[in-house]
């Protein structure tokens, strides 16, 4: 028995409303970075900052566009900020760790493309 087109259509809805969410949220962390490390805050602080500020703004779009909410807006919230620290976290250890390199250290743009690559897909 195959989906309803009516089906398809909401959720190729969602998806796409997620990706925007999701694109939005990661531009405002990467320019924000680049923001501060422009007026020579510290990588990682940088990082957490605008990695935090990035989080904050796609649970609040998707909350808004995306969630199908079964749950309380504070338990939903609670739970996606877990999940959240769990990766600013590992993407705050990674971006200390990574400037350890002379070329990650001169090339910051890359090396939080690199992170926000590799924690998205862990």
């Amino acid at each position: 028995m195959s989906p309803k087109p009516q089906t398809l259509i909401e959720l190729i809805k969602l998806k796409v409303q997620f990706g925007f969410a999701s694109l939005l949220a990661t531009g405002i962390d990467y320019s924000l970075f680049m923001g501060l490390v422009f007026i020579e805050i510290d990588a990682v602080k940088a990082h957490y900052f605008s990695a935090s500020t990035g989080m904050l703004v796609n649970f609040l779009v998707q909350n808004k566009y995306v969630f199908l909410r079964e749950r309380g807006l504070l338990p939903t919230f609670l739970l996606s900020i877990l999940v959240s620290i769990i990766g600013i976290l590992l993407g705050g250890f990674l971006m200390g760790w990574i400037q350890a390199y002379d070329f990650w250290s001169s090339h910051l743009y890359l090396a939080k493309l690199l992170i926000t690559g590799l924690v998205f897909f862990l």
